[in-house]
């Protein structure tokens, strides 16, 4: 459109006259010019025709001149537009706490923000390009260049963490995040922004550390560490717990706990007191690769998440030596015992004997010389007899369960019979049906925990009445002590004295579990259980 075009609306009249001048110019030209063409006089229809054409001709141009006016509006508001973005861009990319930049396919830096200038500031040289060449060092302006060059001919974004060497030879860490670009016209650019990850790189780094640190501790640690699932498998275990079961690594993460144990029944049940959060501290026996079986103390802890069980840490102890002088000791104590009970019998019950065989000679003699000194000689014979039965029942009580199958129950009886002549109280055993166990070590064991249970009851707990059950079940046999005593703690630390100490390690020796429990009615129930295979030779 011509600059020189005018605006300004003609009124049709001043149109019109123009158009009249011209022609009356044309003739008189013409005249002075020495011709005389013929002058056809202007009929008053061409003079409308041409109006008519005049005023569509103003209709057009006024048309054109609101479209032109709308149009330099709207670009005059467009660049107001475009410049109050740009410095808005501006605004947000120099207050951002990032480096945000945009490149060429040569590398040339185009556009960086403030941030980044000032990062760079005794880097910048006098001239107006920069790159990767005058800002980083060599080798890292290299891979640079080699990253944005896989970014330009895969299209896909890339992100790369950078090390910079500040003034006092600290380092920073960045992470570059970079994108392609396209302008308008096709032509390929890179965009991208760092990001300061100095503190979370030192953070992570000193996360490393700390692991690095407890997982040495781990696996270093002198006692046997494990942590289980929540469907028993074995997460991670440490040198000093696969030593003592002479495994390695390899052979013994991943695999089933119970497949270790030698009651497998009982580490599921201790699994699932674990779900519940019921127990901390078991006693197992664990068995080697060699086939040997060592014995262990745990101490177990579950890690929970947002009510999730994530694993349990356990704690494993060798106890084997422990227990092996605690059974070197008993057995000791046991054959003590036997002897003792063996000379009891052979030897004080025979010499009561005597003497009462002598005292009833002197009755005899008294009687026919001295009747009221014979009354005394009754005396003391009753006196001997009850001594000497004292002495049976005592060196019974030593020496209490024989070989045979029925020795068990039959001493149990015996055992009951004789605490309630003995303190006179009343005291039974019942046998629902006949409990048959072969082997002589854990009968004497279940023997001596039923006679300290009685005991206990009878002494400490003040009980009148002490019931003794020996039952047996499809999966255990059970032993339980009930009386109606005063009770006592349902807990059996070190503290409460050698007799539940003793009598939970008796339990331990033969594979069983030993609970105490008290009655609604007041009182207490011991319960010793067995499971069957832990009894091999019981039937």
């Amino acid at each position: 459109m011509n600059e020189n075009l005018r605006l300004d609306r003609p009124t049709e009249g001043t149109e019109t006259s123009r158009v009249r001048a011209q022609l009356s110019r044309k003739a008189s030209v013409e005249s002075n010019c020495g011709k005389s063409p013929p002058v056809e006089p202007v009929s008053s229809g061409t003079e409308v025709a041409l109006f008519h054409r005049l005023e569509k001709l103003e209709a057009e141009l006024a048309r054109t001149r609101g479209v032109l006016s709308t149009e330099v509006q709207a670009r005059k508001q467009l660049q107001v537009e475009l410049h109050e973005s740009e410095q808005r861009f501006m605004v947000f990319m120099d207050n951002s706490p990032a480096m945000a930049f945009i490149k060429n396919e040569d590398g040339d830096y185009l556009f960086a923000n403030k941030r980044w200038r000032s990062f760079f500031p005794h880097k910048l040289p006098g001239k107006e390009k920069w790159n990767d060449f005058l800002l980083h060092p060599r080798r890292t302006a290299r891979q640079i260049r080699k990253d944005d060059q896989q970014l330009l001919a895969t299209g896909t974004c890339s992100e790369t963490v950078i090390q910079h060497l500040v003034k006092d030879g600290s380092s920073t860490w960045w992470l570059y995040i970079k994108f392609p670009m396209l302008d308008p016209r096709g032509r390929p650019f890179i965009g991208g922004m760092a990001v300061d990850i100095t503190e979370r790189r030192r953070t992570e780094e000193a996360l490393r550390a700390s692991e690095n640190a407890l997982a040495d501790f781990f696996y270093n640690a002198p006692v046997g560490l494990h942590w289980l699932g929540a469907d028993g498998r074995i997460l991670r275990a440490n040198r000093a717990e696969v030593r003592l079961l002479g495994y390695e690594i390899q052979e013994y993460v991943g695999r089933h706990i119970s497949e270790f144990h030698v009651a497998p029944d009982f580490i599921r049940e201790v699994l699932k007191q674990l779900r519940a959060g019921e127990i901390t501290t078991y006693e197992a026996r664990l068995r080697c690769k060699d086939g040997t079986i060592k014995h262990v103390l745990t101490d177990a802890n579950v890690f929970w998440s947002k009510g999730r069980f994530m694993h349990a840490r356990c704690f494993t102890r060798d106890m084997t030596d422990q227990r092996l002088r605690e059974s070197q000791i008993l057995a000791i104590s046991e054959r003590e015992q036997q002897r003792i009970g063996q000379d009891l019998h052979d030897e004080l019950c025979q010499y009561l004997t005597a003497i009462k065989f002598k005292s009833g000679l002197l009755k005899r003699q008294l009687e026919r010389h001295s009747p009221k000194e014979a009354l005394q000689a009754t005396a003391i014979e009753g006196m001997l007899n009850v001594a000497t039965d004292r002495a049976h029942r005592l060196a019974r009580g030593l020496h209490p369960v024989q070989v045979e199958a029925s020795g068990l129950a039959s001493a149990l009886e015996e055992l009951a019979a004789n605490m309630a002549a003995v303190y006179r109280r009343h005291c039974v055993c019942v046998i629902h049906k006949p409990v048959l166990i072969h082997d002589n070590t854990t009968a004497i064991h279940l023997y001596r925990i039923a006679q300290e249970a009685i005991v206990n009851g009878l002494k400490h707990g003040k009980a009148r009445k002490i019931i003794v059950t020996l039952a047996a079940r499809r999966d255990a046999i059970t032993l339980s002590v009930e009386d109606n005593g005063v009770g006592f703690s349902t807990q059996l630390p070190a503290r409460n004295g050698m007799g539940l100490h003793i009598m939970n390690y008796r339990a331990r020796t033969i594979g069983a579990t030993l609970s105490l429990a008290r009655r609604n009615r007041g009182g207490t129930v011991l319960t010793c259980t067995l499971p069957r295979h832990e009894s091999r030779k019981s039937c």
